[in-house]
């Protein structure tokens, strides 16, 4: 069975800064997700946000675990898994906030799900632009999502999961791996020198 996005969440556009953000340098205030911090994760670091001070915020505005951001701008619109939240934090437009209404849509399947090709053929035929591409509200919530058993959708999130575990151990093992060869290395040099 299919359903339309709209149908199973609610969806809001980010918060609408007027000019730049400017980041308080106290560690107090509203944590913002901005563009710059999703990379190629389904769920984004969210332990060191930039902070500001925000007057009046609409609770709408505010996220919540289990909230799922869409990158709506790019050659490859996403969807990011946001799994805890530490204090106060909002997204910062054109980023679009997805919240199931309920239980039938688990938020790590659908962040998976933004990704894969059936929903990027959707963003590519509903979105605005050439050189950069945007996908609006209204193509996300017209986008057809399967829904499949609870169960079936929390084991592809929980894989999905450990897939982005083992991806972020063996970079950090790469970048070991090259700070101990290059260290040899300078060490190495550095003997040559000596020699001379």
């Amino acid at each position: 069975m299919k359903i339309h996005l709209n149908e199973l969440t609610e969806i809001q556009t980010g918060y609408p800064f007027r000019g730049a953000i400017i980041p308080r340098t106290d560690g107090g205030g509203t944590a913002v997700i901005q563009m710059s911090d999703l990379g190629d994760l389904l769920s984004p670091r969210l332990d060191q946000l930039c902070r500001v001070e925000l007057d009046r915020i609409r609770p709408g505005h505010l996220i919540e675990e289990d909230d799922v951001i869409f990158r709506s701008r790019g050659n490859s619109p996403s969807g990011f898994w946001i799994r805890e939240v530490f204090g106060p934090c909002v997204v910062a437009a054109p980023l679009l906030r997805i919240r199931a209404k309920s239980n039938v849509l688990h938020p790590g399947y659908l962040a998976w799900f933004l990704r894969q090709p059936a929903a990027q053929s959707h963003f590519e035929l509903n979105s605005q632009g050439s050189s950069l591409r945007m996908v609006g509200k209204e193509a996300l919530e017209s986008l057809f999502v399967p829904i499949i058993p609870i169960d079936l959708q929390r084991k592809i999130a929980e894989l999905v999961e450990l897939i982005e575990l083992e991806n972020s151990l063996v970079q950090r093992l790469l970048s070991l791996r090259n700070a101990s060869i290059n260290r040899i290395l300078n060490h190495r040099i550095g003997e040559g020198n000596h020699d001379k």
